[in-house]
């Protein structure tokens, strides 16, 4: 190529590899730049790691929840759906959706553009992002019933001597994503609509007395002995 083309193309590599070098999980913060000491340390390995296990997640979903009872119909429903079906079909799911997410991810550090609406792919702008991620609890509490729910997958999976880590793994993402949605959004949400339902209902003659939990009396006091 001519020489103008060549040193054009070899400063967008140097801007590539700058942007992706944010994402280095070795690179360490230095926390006295910041106002908060709970910065992440390793904030490139906190933003890489939250990405890959989102992406796992849901592969999990959409394996085990969507595609695996699909494939399970078509072909009559020969085997065992929770156990061979979901598990087979999970596994390719986390692993597609942890590799695909990723390879996002670095695509995203790579050429994404910085049009100013987004913390920019530089280190500044990593550091904001998983710091960020660390300080939202929503984040925080699925990541950590997510996680409980994998290893019990696995657990259990193991001791029916199932179809395999990955697959029981991707059996207890998904089920405990459902859980925590229901959780945190179902339970509130229902609690928020019971009022007006439960007066539609008893309006419709349904009695409902017996969600009534009634305050029991505490029994009186026995008599005071007899003198003499």
């Amino acid at each position: 190529p001519p020489p103008m083309e060549g040193k054009r193309e070899g400063r967008m590599d140097e801007k590539v590899i700058s942007r992706l070098k944010t994402l280095d999980p070795r690179r360490k913060v230095n926390r006295s730049q910041y106002s908060d000491d709970s910065m992440p340390e390793h904030p490139g390995a906190v933003l890489t790691q939250h990405v890959a296990f989102r992406g796992m997640q849901v592969g999990s979903i959409l394996g085990c929840l969507v595609f695996a009872p699909v494939a399970w119909v078509r072909k009559g429903r020969k085997e065992a759906l929770f156990r061979t079906v979901m598990p087979r079909i999970g596994a390719t799911g986390l692993v597609l959706g942890g590799a695909a997410s990723t390879c996002m991810l670095l695509g995203m550090a790579a050429y994404a553009p910085d049009d100013g609406k987004k913390p920019p792919w530089t280190d500044a702008g990593v550091d904001d992002r998983a710091y960020r991620l660390t300080k939202n609890e929503t984040v925080e509490k699925m990541n950590d019933m997510v996680t409980a729910g994998a290893l019990a997958g696995l657990v259990a999976g193991r001791a029916q001597a199932g179809r395999g880590i990955f697959g029981h793994t991707a059996m207890g993402m998904a089920w405990s994503t459902v859980a925590f949605g229901f959780v945190y959004a179902g339970i509130p949400a229902i609690r928020a609509k019971w009022p007006e339902a439960k007066k539609a209902l008893e309006e419709q003659g349904v009695d409902l007395s017996f969600l009534s939990v009634e305050e029991k009396k505490p029994p009186p006091p026995p008599p005071p002995p007899k003198k003499g």
